[in-house]
């Protein structure tokens, strides 16, 4: 789902046919006109060029790829009910309508709640809709070899089309890509800020508390496994910048997808190492990612802490409980399904992973978005039965997740679906940031192990805000 041949402003010819189209026809039509760009700066840039737009920057760790998308031709948000069936209804429509012959190059850009139905209190992203479709205006997208694509999506309806002119359309096109093009080569802003005050939503002892509750649920046998989060709140110097965060990100978590999502002036930014699925013309990939441990500079002792992790019992448990759960949510929508023996552990820069890579077929009666409300919340980040898992959750945990822990990609007209959860992520807004983490709670958890894994898990966003940062964690 990288770039396919390059597009010229030959794309003008099909944008005066959709025109003309709905004109006749009096239906919705997008068109998108794209050319390539010879020489682009960092699109990291492009994040300063947002302000209180909607946008999305997003580099896909599998092959490097980068988009930055930008400005709204089109956003479905959802107020409440079920967020993923709601989605599928307006994608599915949004599809439809697309006009132009290379479909995988018009992407759908998505963001959905960890928990679906209804909600009274959003909590933390209460500004943000219950869950987003956005089609965006503008989509620079630049390989690992830099060849960069710029695309403008045009949403085309019978209310606006006696006005569109095509001259100007193009005419703006030409001037956006020159903007986009000096914005990207701008030095990046650089201004100094520092976390100057750090709030606990619960204090050490209370986590260890609601983890001890936990662990005796799970000796009850109704449960075999929850996945408890908590959040912290931090304070800045000065309100931190959005290009800076991405090229932190980028530069020390190359395994993991980084993201930044731009909405009425909050950010929600990340770096997950835990792929959701991914769906390329039917075939499937799922990350199977449980089981945590530390990292070490001595390259001795992090083999050892390795080897410890693939062989402790707790955490083999818990991945084990994730693949199981992943093999039955697969086993009646995929064939040729194949999922490894044994886990084999991923090393990020700041922790190591058990884990499972999943590869399947999926069934010519089902689709990628459906596959994804099938699959959503794993194992991983809700639980085990995940039902029962997430009930204790709601009567548990006094917040609400948002997107944190919830799937967050794209689809393109083909349905081609690439989501990853949404971890190791904050919420920002201004000079305050929300950062969330979880742990997996088994009967035979540490409480105060779990602690010190959450605190592994914030510290990516907390260096990624703080420039004077090493972070907490072990």
């Amino acid at each position: 789902m990288g770039i396919s041949a390059p597009h010229s402003i030959k794309d003008i010819e099909e944008l005066k046919q959709a025109a003309a189209y709905v004109m006749q026809n009096g239906v919705d039509r997008i068109v998108s006109l794209a050319t390539s760009i010879h020489a682009m700066g960092d699109l990291a840039h492009l994040a300063d060029f947002v302000e209180k737009k909607a946008a999305v920057y997003w580099r896909d760790p599998k092959n490097g790829t980068e988009f930055f998308a930008f400005d709204t031709a089109r956003s479905f948000e959802v107020k409440d009910g079920d967020p993923i069936s709601l989605l599928r209804e307006a994608y599915a429509q949004f599809a439809k309508n697309v006009w132009n012959q290379h479909k995988e190059d018009v992407r759908f850009f998505l963001s959905l709640p960890f928990y679906g139905g209804q909600v009274q209190d959003k909590g933390f992203f209460a500004k943000w809709p219950f869950g987003w479709l956005l089609l965006p205006r503008y989509l620079v997208t630049k390989d690992s070899s830099g060849n960069v694509l710029f695309q403008e999506n045009f949403y085309l309806d019978p209310q606006m089309i006696s006005a569109f002119n095509i001259e100007q359309a193009i005419t703006h096109f030409v001037q956006m890509r020159d903007a986009f093009i000096q914005q990207a080569k701008n030095e990046m802003t650089l201004e100094t800020h520092s976390i100057s005050q750090e709030n606990d939503s619960l204090d050490k002892s209370t986590w260890e508390n609601n983890v001890l509750e936990a662990i005796q649920t799970l000796q009850k046998g109704s449960l075999k496994k929850i996945v408890l989060a908590r959040h912290v709140t931090l304070t800045m110097s000065k309100k931190p910048v959005a290009s800076a965060i991405i090229a932190k990100l980028r530069a020390r978590f190359t395994d993991s997808a980084v993201f930044v999502l731009f909405h009425h002036g909050s950010l929600f930014a990340g770096a997950s190492p835990e792929r959701l699925v991914t769906v390329n013309q039917n075939n499937v990939d799922v990350d199977c990612l449980a089981g945590t441990a530390s990292r070490s500079h001595s390259p001795e002792v992090d083999q050892r802490l390795g080897e410890q992790l693939l062989h402790s019992p707790k955490n083999r448990e818990e991945h084990q409980m994730v693949v199981d759960g992943i093999r039955e949510e697969l086993a009646h929508v995929v064939r040729n399904l194949h999922i490894p023996d044994e886990p084999r552990l991923k090393k990020l820069s700041n922790v190591q992973h058990l884990y499972t890579p999943v590869t399947a077929q999926l069934l010519p009666t089902w689709d990628a978005l459906s596959l994804l409300a099938k699959l959503h919340p794993t194992p991983a980040v809700a639980g085990l039965p995940k039902d029962k898992a997430v009930d204790y959750l709601i009567e548990h945990e006094s917040w609400q997740r948002g997107f944190y822990a919830a799937p967050i990609g794209f689809i393109d007209a083909s349905g081609n679906l690439d989501c990853y959860v949404a971890l190791r992520s904050a919420l920002i807004e201004g000079k305050k940031a929300v950062l969330f983490a979880g742990a997996g709670i088994t009967k035979d958890s540490d409480p105060e192990m779990e602690y010190i894994e959450t605190e592994w898990k914030m510290n990516p966003m907390r260096e990624a805000l703080d420039d004077f940062s090493q972070g907490k964690g072990v």
